[in-house]
């Protein structure tokens, strides 16, 4: 069975439309509410309280939080309504000890917290897990349970609440930290408050454009004596940037020892200094350099109403809605390697040498230079409709009922899917080679004799495309029941309890329609309408910042994405070239009139879990000392049903040099997979004042973060591209993955000390220690499994067209034993497609699947936090009033690193994800009007990725200034952001070792320019 885009997608049965046409009209009366009561207030002779704004408001609310919070709690707080310290959620919160951001194209989206990644960190909005909502690249099933913060608009956020040692009053989710968003509740400030601000928002990434504009507007009031209240805001941003960046790809991981017959080393006279048995290497499988320019529009939309019954009642309604919309347009240029006729050099670092420089020379038989356009356009989209009542029942207990049903969709916007390619090349590469010395891998490209330009246009073939189709829902619905005893007596002062049961249902979906078109579409390149080629790019000048970019491929021409499809998708057929092997080209669109796939890839999980905590809180006093213990338990109960389609395949298509692309049957099945667990998850919080400005805590605590969605899928997915035999250089083909419903969560024991004094209104010191000894770790198991030999989908087996009768029949011929050669050879002699046949060897696949282990990692930490409002310049009268500065600065250590001497060979690695220390240092000015703030932020290198190999990024600092001035007597704030304003690059690599690099990135800076009204 194929599960058609769209036809099949979880709703709510209060749907969006509906949601959003009831709070429009809500939010309609709001408005003319707000009007009246101006218009009422300009008429009163009353003195309204003053309140107090800006930077050292915002700092003093978040002292507050975190001095009279139990266990360990950072915040951040809004200075104003409608002004949050940065302009983007994520990089405020990298303010915050022991939290580092993870950016993606340039803004922040994720956390790490304490070296816990982002699916280690739960996030509540006003104490409410949200659905999750992305498509990442849109080229395979998103599976993260990751929050992401760009869908977030910081104007209408008052405040995060970051809480880093578990409670049982809370939701559970998070090892690392459970992050909360507070947004504006109006009966907690009454009477009326607006402010509108506009921006214009300048990007120095972007490749073209004048820059774009931000609008928002919030409004909040109350009325009949302050027991109605109603806020509004209403967000709209544009940015326009781009992500121009380098990209190399690498094999498998090998030790000398490894090397005989391979043909990086067959001919000794070109290689110097080979690596030796007691080092491991790599060679690159394709080089590449990307020009992507993005548009994005994100539209926020909040209302919450809140009415006080009586004095013991108080009902709040509250609706959210999120939209992001993500355009993008781009370009690459790269060259595929067949790993012969090879040139290298190598270092001398044990044990990994550097690769200096890789060089393929295909002498009379010239190889292509690839070209691509691509195309995205998605749209994450997030619906929240919540219920509240607080009711105080009498003087000792109180009570409080939440209900939330919450959705979050990420999908296509776009005509062919969610993101997609089409490529061209020129088929006149005699030499290419790659300088691996610089920040920036450096592209050489040599052509045959008498070929004067390889970017020629007319020498140009349409290729194949590739258009991809992912789709993503979230849906959750929650009710929970909270309350508080008061106690008199000796023993305990109040006591907390509650009861939550919550549905977290998820949909991941995808597919793909590829079009093995890779030898060329046109007979002839003059063919393409003149229209497919657009502005001649200077390369170098957009990757200027990284070392060597003046040395990369000098020219580009880009190309249309729509007017290149529309071209191949319509070739006239005496245009047309025919394959190789006699057949006709393949559709671009496939059988699909609509040209969206059908989803192979179909994974939905339902999650139903049930909690119960109790929490006692006891007061006490030691010689004059006061103190707080307030120990609880959880219970929580968590029943998993997995369901996934699997596809199954049917045979593999030698459809390119380096490709072979699977071929699956008409007809497949969902299978179902269930698992269930429960945990009791115990805390203690322990404070007390040694002296009156200092303070004394400890924690203990257990918590849980659950598997990501994908180690919980039913049934086995592959992936839909395999590698010939000549080509992948690997023990397997193709690459696969399966799931496991019954996997306990990550487990952590954890301890907190921290000692912090305060000794002002926005001054403070601490030092804390954090340790966590983390249980029931899920790492993957990689096992290279024989079709034919193993089960489900690779019970029969799958023949390999490179590996058999007919291909050794060519090398016995003197062809070179080399995929592109041998593919040659084969087509040669064939009357059809290149199908695996009897007498072919059987396929291998590479299976990933999650295991659980009895290993438990212990990580530990120490944090340093200085907040200080200076008065005068130390040993002088000189006045420093409104200067002061924050500093924060982490020390992270765990017990599981990569071990980069082994090679792929020995399997999967486990280690954790993300740990780095990380810093702060942040000045401020605040005094008659005039705000502005300078603050640097530091994070070490840190893996990002663990497997059969290992990623790292490199350490990375950004400087951020903000700026704002109040115009007296006019309500008009200036104000001023940068962001990243040294223009830090970005770059990642494997094995730590930076000549194996994989992503390389020039930075860039973020302006924006904007007027704030308040009324």
């Amino acid at each position: 069975m194929q599960v058609k885009n769209g036809k099949d997608k979880m709703r709510n049965n209060f749907n969006a439309s509906s949601k959003r046409n009831l709070m429009v009209g809500i939010s309609a009366l709001a408005l003319t509410a707000a009007s009246t009561a101006v218009t009422a207030q300009e008429a009163s002779d009353a003195t309204d309280e003053v309140v107090v704004t800006g930077i050292r408001a915002s700092l003093e609310r978040s002292l507050d939080i975190k001095r009279n919070t139990k266990g360990v709690v950072d915040a951040i707080s809004a200075e104003d309504m409608g002004k949050f310290p940065d302009s983007n959620l994520a990089e405020s919160l990298q303010r915050v000890t022991g939290v580092s951001i993870d950016r993606e194209n340039g803004e922040g989206n994720s956390v790490t917290v304490r070296g816990f990644g982002a699916d280690f960190n739960l996030v509540t909005l006003n104490g409410r897990q949200m659905p999750t909502s992305t498509l990442g690249g849109g080229n395979d099933a998103p599976s993260t349970r990751s929050f992401d913060f760009a869908n977030l608009a910081s104007e209408a956020v008052a405040g995060v609440d970051v809480y880093k040692t578990g409670r049982a009053s809370v939701p559970s989710g998070g090892i690392g930290s459970l992050i909360n968003i507070r947004t504006t509740k109006p009966l907690e400030a009454p009477g009326f408050k607006a402010t509108v601000m506009h921006k214009f928002v300048k990007d120095e990434s972007a490749n073209s454009g004048n820059g774009s504009a931000e609008y928002s507007a919030l409004v909040s009031n109350t009325f009949m004596d302050d027991r109605l209240g109603i806020a509004l805001s209403a967000i709209s941003q544009e940015r326009e940037h781009s992500v121009n960046h380098a990209r190399v790809q690498w094999l498998d991981w090998r030790n000398g020892a490894q090397a005989s017959g391979n043909a990086i080393f067959d001919a000794a006279d070109n290689t110097v200094n080979a690596p030796s048995a007691d080092q491991i290497y790599s060679f690159p499988q394709n080089t590449g350099y990307v020009i992507k320019d993005f548009t994005q529009d994100r539209t926020n939309f909040q209302l919450t109403a809140q009415y006080d019954i009586n004095d013991s009642i108080r009902a709040t309604v509250d609706y959210t809605f999120a939209e992001r919309d993500m355009k993008m347009d781009g370009n690459d240029v790269s060259i595929w390697f067949d790993n012969a006729n090879i040139n290298s050099a190598w270092g001398d670092e044990t044990p990994v040498p550097s690769v200096i420089y890789y060089e393929e020379d295909f002498g009379n038989s010239p190889s292509d230079l690839a070209m691509g356009a691509f195309s995205t356009n998605n749209v994450n989209e997030t619906d929240s409709v919540g219920f509240n009542v607080e009711y105080d029942v009498d003087d000792r207990l109180s009570l409080t009922l939440d209900f939330h049903d919450s959705s979050a969709e990420s999908r296509p916007d776009g005509p062919f899917g969610s993101e997609n390619v089409i490529g061209s090349a020129v088929f006149n590469i005699e030499k290419q080679r790659v300088d691996f010395t610089n920040e920036i891998p450096v592209i050489t490209i040599t052509p045959p004799a008498g070929v004067t330009d390889i970017f020629d246009v007319n020498e140009r073939n349409a290729t194949g495309s590739v258009l991809h189709n992912a789709y993503y829902r979230n849906d959750i619905t929650q009710a929970r029941v909270d309350g508080t005893y008061q106690f008199d007596n000796d023993y305990i002062d109040s006591l907390d309890f509650g009861f939550s049961s919550s549905e977290n249902e998820i949909r991941s979906a995808y597919g793909f329609i590829q079009a093995d078109n890779w030898e060329g579409v046109n007979v002839d390149g003059a063919n393409i309408p003149n229209s497919t080629w657009g502005p001649t790019l200077n390369l170098p000048s957009l990757f200027d910042g990284l070392s060597g970019s003046s040395q990369i491929l000098g020219k580009y021409q880009q190309i249309d994405f729509n007017t290149l499809l529309t071209y191949t998708q319509n070739i006239p057929a005496n245009e047309a070239k025919v394959t190789s092997w006699g057949s006709a080209l393949v559709p671009v669109c496939g059988d699909e009139p609509d040209c969206q796939a059908d989803y192979t890839v179909d994974r939905r999980i339902s999650e139903e879990t049930t909690s119960f905590y109790v929490q006692a809180t006891k007061d006490f006093d030691i010689d004059g000392m006061p103190g707080t213990v307030v120990a609880g338990v959880r219970f929580e109960e968590t029943d998993v049903t997995s369901t996934a389609l699997v596809p199954q395949p049917s045979h593999v298509v030698w459809t390119g040099a380096n490709e072979l692309t699977v071929v699956y049957e008409d007809d497949n099945d969902f299978s179902t997979i269930t698992g269930s667990y429960d945990h009791i998850l115990p805390a203690l919080d322990f404070d007390i004042d040694l002296e009156d400005d200092l303070k004394l805590r400890a924690s203990l605590s257990r918590t849980i973060t659950r598997p990501s969605y994908a180690e919980m899928q039913g049934g086995q997915t592959l992936s839909g591209i395999w590698r010939p035999t000549f080509a992948s250089g690997e023990p397997f083909n193709g690459t696969g993955s399966s799931g496991n419903a019954a996997l306990d969560p990550y487990e952590s024991d954890n301890i907190d000390v921290s000692l912090e004094y305060y000794y002002g209104d926005v001054s403070y010191a601490s030092i804390g220690y954090f340790e966590k000894d983390v249980s029931n770790w899920i790492g993957s198991s990689v096992v290279d499994v024989t079709t034919g030999q193993g089960q489900g989908v690779l019970a029969d087996a799958i023949l390999d067209p490179s590996n058999g009768p007919r291909s050794q029949a060519c090398i016995d011929g003197g062809t070179a034993a080399n995929n592109a050669a041998v593919r040659d050879c084969m087509l040669a002699a064939a009357t059809g497609e290149l199908r695996g046949e009897a007498g072919d060897a059987p396929l291998v696949v590479r299976m990933t699947q999650p295991s659980a282990s009895d290993r438990v990692q212990t990580l530990e930490g120490i944090e340093f936090a200085w907040q200080h409002e200076l008065s005068t310049l130390p040993y002088t009268d000189i006045s420093l009033d409104g200067f002061g500065f924050i500093a924060n600065y982490t020390i992270v250590d765990g017990d599981a690193d990569y071990d980069n001497s082994l090679p792929s060979s020995a399997g999967s690695q486990f280690a954790l994800i993300g740990l780095s220390d990380s810093a702060n240092l942040v000045g401020y000015y605040e005094k008659d009007g005039l705000s502005a703030r300078v603050a640097y932020n530091w994070r070490d290198q840190f893996l990002n990725f663990a497997g059969v190999s290992s990623g790292y990024a490199e350490e990375y600092e950004q400087v951020d200034v903000n700026i704002s001035y109040e115009v007296p007597n006019t309500g008009i704030t200036l104000t001023y952001d940068g962001i990243n304003l040294t223009e830090e690059n970005r770059r990642t690599f494997e094995r730590n070792n930076p000549s194996y690099v994989t992503f390389a990135m020039p930075g860039s800076a973020r302006h924006y320019i904007g007027a704030r009204y308040t009324f």
